[in-house]
C-alpha cells in the first residue's frame, strides 16, 4: 500500500512540473524623453535622451526622436538654447548630432560651423531667435553680433553662466560658440597652435603648482 502511495505521489509531481509554464519577459518601459543635464546653468532647453537602434531620418539622417525638420513635437518640448539664442532643438553647438540634418537640408557653413541660417558672420536669415541671430547689430571692434560680444558686454559672463564641457564662462566659450573667435583675435587674444583663446590656452599657460 505504501509503494502504491509512493508511486502515486511521484506521477502527480511529473505531471505537475509537466503543466507549469514560464511568465514572459518583461520587456521593459518604453523610452522617454529626459532633460538633457549638459549647459543647464547657462538656460540651454531639453533635449532627448537617444535610445539604443532608434529609426533613423532616411531624409536628414538623424535618428527621428530628434530629427528638427520632421519631428515637430520634439521642436515644441526642445524650448530654447539661452546659450546661444537658438532653439534648442537647432542647437549644433550643443548638440552636433544635428549638423547631419542642416547639411542634408543645405543649411550649413562650412567656414564658420554653424547652420548658414544662424551664421551672423555669413548674414543669416534667423531673425527673432536671440542672440547671434541675423539682423543683431555688429560690433565693430570685435567682429561679432553686439548681443553676443563678451568684451563690449561683460553682464553677458554672468547671464550664460558657466560651460560645464569645457569649463570656461558660456559667453567666452570658443568650442561651443566659434563666432566668438574673431572676438578674441581682435583682442589679441588667440592662440594659433592650439585653436583657443591664449587666455584659455592651458598648454601655452599650465596653472602654477599648488
Amino acid at each position: 500500500m505504501k509503494s502504491a502511495i509512493a508511486l502515486i505521489c511521484v506521477l502527480l509531481l511529473v505531471i505537475g512540473g509537466g503543466c507549469s509554464k514560464e511568465e514572459p519577459a518583461d520587456a521593459g518601459p518604453e523610452p522617454e524623453i529626459v532633460e538633457s543635464s549638459a549647459g543647464d546653468a547657462a538656460g540651454h532647453g531639453t533635449f532627448p535622451e537617444i535610445p539604443p537602434g532608434a529609426a533613423i531620418c532616411g531624409e536628414h539622417r538623424v535618428p527621428e526622436v530628434v530629427c528638427p525638420f520632421c519631428n515637430e513635437e520634439f521642436v515644441e518640448k526642445a524650448g530654447h538654447c539661452g546659450g546661444h539664442g537658438v532653439p534648442e532643438a537647432f542647437c549644433t553647438r550643443c548638440h552636433p548630432i544635428l549638423i547631419a540634418a542642416f547639411r542634408a537640408e543645405g543649411d550649413w557653413c562650412e567656414e564658420h560651423g554653424l547652420p548658414e541660417s544662424q551664421c551672423a558672420a555669413c548674414g543669416g536669415e534667423s531673425a527673432g531667435q536671440g542672440p547671434g541671430a541675423a539682423g543683431d547689430a555688429i560690433c565693430a571692434e570685435h567682429n561679432v553680433p553686439e548681443a553676443m560680444c563678451p568684451f563690449c558686454d561683460p553682464t553677458l559672463i554672468e547671464r550664460l553662466g558657466h560651460c560645464g564641457g569645457h569649463n570656461v564662462p558660456e559667453a567666452l566659450c570658443t568650442r561651443c560658440n566659434p563666432n566668438l573667435i574673431a572676438a578674441f583675435k581682435a583682442e589679441g587674444d588667440w592662440c594659433g597652435e592650439h585653436g583657443l583663446p591664449e587666455s584659455q590656452c592651458l598648454d601655452c599657460n599650465p596653472p602654477a603648482d599648488g
